[in-house]
C-alpha cells in the first residue's frame, strides 16, 4: 500500500527569444540566484552562445546576440534547469520563470522531466513490461527497454518504455532517497508535448503535469496499477489528450481534399470498393499495437465524435453527425467565418443553404453554378465529375462560398 508520494520537475531546457538585452538578469531575479559568466563566444549543446552564465546550483543561462545593427534586435537566449536546482526551487518560482519566457517574443520549451517517487516501494520497474506489451495491455508504446544493474541488488533496473528520438518516454525504476527505497516514475517530454504540458502549467498551475505524468502509460486489464497511480483514494484525471484511435480518425480529416479528389476522379461506386478493398488487406495487418488501442478506446470512451480540423484556428465537426450539424458556420457573409479571416487572397466560407439559396439553387441543373464577376449573376453550366461533385457554389465579391445542398 502506497503511503506517500511525491511529485516535480525534474529537468528543464527552452529558447527564448526578445528584445530585452538583458532578460539572464530578470531570470536569475525571479530564480532568486546569481549566476556567473562562465564564458563567452562559447560552443555549447551544438549551438554558438556569446555569453554563457551558470550557478552552482545547477542553472545555466545562454545568450546569443545579434550582428545586425539594427534599432530593433531580438536577443536569443537558452535556459537550462537540472534536477539537483529543480528540487529546491519552490513551484511558484518556476511558474513564475515560465510566465516571464511567455511573455517573451518567443518561447520554446525543448524539455521538461516530470518525476513522481511512491513510498514504499513496490517494485515497479520490476513488473513485467515487456509481457504487458507483447499481449496487448500497454497502450501508446511499441518498445520496452530494461537495463539491470547487477551490482545492486533488489530493485536495481531501469525500464523505458518508448524511445528517446520521441517526444514522450518514461522511465521505471527505484530510488534511494535518505536512507528509503522509492519506486520513481519520469516522464521526459520534449518539442510540442514540452510546449503544451509547461502551457498548461502557465495557466492552470500544477495539477496538469502531474495528470500528465500519470497519463503517460495506460496499462489494460491491471487493477493493481490503478490502486497504484491512485493511492489513498486520490483521483485524478489522467486519461491522455487523444487516444491512438482519435489520432487515426483525425489523420483521415487531414486528408480529406485528397479522398474527396480521388472520389471525384473515380466515382462514388468505384471508390467505396477501393476503400473496402483497402479495410479488408488492413485486417490481415493488424497487430498487437493495433488491438490495443481498440481495447484503449473501449475503456477510456474514446471521443470519437469530436473532431478537431485546423486552418488557422480549429473547427469542431461531429464525426457521425448529420450533414446539417457537421458545417455550422454562419451563411450571412463570409467575414463572418473563421474562413474570412483568413490572411489569403480568396476567403472561404463553407456553409449549408439558407431557405432563399436553396429556392435558387434549385433552379440549376447538375453540374451548374453561377458566378458574379461584379456585373451580375451569370449562370454556368459545365459537365464534369469534378463540377458536379462541388455543385453549386457561387463567387461571392472577393471570397468563394461552397453551398452544400441535398
Amino acid at each position: 500500500m502506497i503511503q506517500e508520494r511525491k511529485f516535480k520537475i525534474d529537468w528543464f531546457k527552452a529558447f527564448v527569444a526578445s528584445h530585452d538585452w538583458d532578460l539572464i538578469s530578470d531570470f536569475a531575479k525571479t530564480l532568486g540566484i546569481t549566476p556567473n559568466l562562465q564564458a563567452k563566444d562559447e560552443i555549447l549543446g551544438q549551438k554558438f552562445w556569446h555569453e554563457i552564465w551558470s550557478s552552482d546550483t545547477g542553472a545555466t543561462f545562454c545568450a546569443y546576440r545579434p550582428a545586425s545593427q539594427a534599432q530593433v534586435q531580438v536577443h536569443k537566449y537558452c535556459v537550462e534547469l537540472t534536477g539537483k536546482f529543480l528540487s529546491s526551487l519552490p513551484l511558484f518560482q518556476f511558474q513564475q520563470l515560465c510566465e516571464l519566457c511567455n511573455r517573451q517574443d518567443d518561447f520554446q520549451v525543448k524539455r521538461i522531466d516530470l518525476t513522481c517517487d511512491f513510498f514504499p516501494c513496490q517494485g515497479l520497474n520490476l513488473k513485467p513490461w515487456e509481457t504487458y506489451l507483447d499481449q496487448g495491455q500497454l497502450a501508446d508504446y511499441r518498445s520496452v527497454k530494461r537495463i539491470l544493474n547487477s551490482d545492486r541488488g533488489d530493485c536495481s533496473s531501469t525500464v523505458y518504455l518508448g524511445s528517446r528520438r520521441s517526444e514522450s518516454m518514461v522511465r521505471l525504476y527505484s530510488k534511494n532517497i535518505e536512507g528509503k527505497l522509492w519506486d520513481r516514475w519520469e516522464l521526459e517530454l520534449k518539442g510540442y508535448k514540452a510546449d503544451q504540458a509547461v502551457e498548461r502549467f502557465v495557466k492552470q498551475g500544477v495539477r496538469p503535469l502531474l495528470e500528465i505524468l500519470l497519463g503517460s502509460i495506460t496499462l489494460l486489464n491491471q487493477s493493481w496499477f490503478d490502486e497504484f497511480k491512485f493511492s489513498e483514494g486520490i483521483k485524478l484525471f489522467a486519461r491522455q489528450e487523444e487516444t491512438n484511435l482519435e489520432r487515426s480518425i483525425k489523420f483521415l480529416w487531414s486528408i480529406s481534399a485528397s479522398l474527396a479528389m480521388i472520389q471525384c476522379f473515380m466515382g462514388e461506386e468505384k471508390f467505396n470498393s477501393l476503400i473496402n478493398r483497402i479495410v479488408a488487406s488492413g485486417k490481415l495487418k493488424l497487430r498487437n499495437r493495433h488491438h490495443a488501442a481498440i481495447r484503449e478506446a473501449v475503456v477510456t470512451g474514446v471521443k470519437v465524435g469530436i473532431l478537431a480540423i485546423s486552418f488557422v484556428g480549429s473547427l469542431t465537426f461531429p464525426a457521425f453527425a448529420s450533414q446539417s450539424e457537421y458545417f455550422t458556420c454562419p451563411v450571412d457573409s463570409a467575414e463572418q467565418s473563421i474562413f474570412g479571416k483568413l490572411p489569403q487572397k480568396f476567403p472561404m466560407d463553407i456553409v449549408l443553404p439558407n431557405s432563399s439559396e436553396q429556392t435558387q439553387f434549385n433552379q440549376f441543373g447538375s453540374g451548374c453554378f453561377q458566378i458574379n464577376t461584379g456585373g451580375g449573376n451569370r449562370e454556368m453550366c459545365t459537365p464534369g465529375m469534378l463540377v458536379s461533385a462541388i455543385k453549386p457554389f457561387i463567387i461571392i465579391s472577393v471570397g468563394i462560398k461552397f453551398i452544400f445542398s441535398g
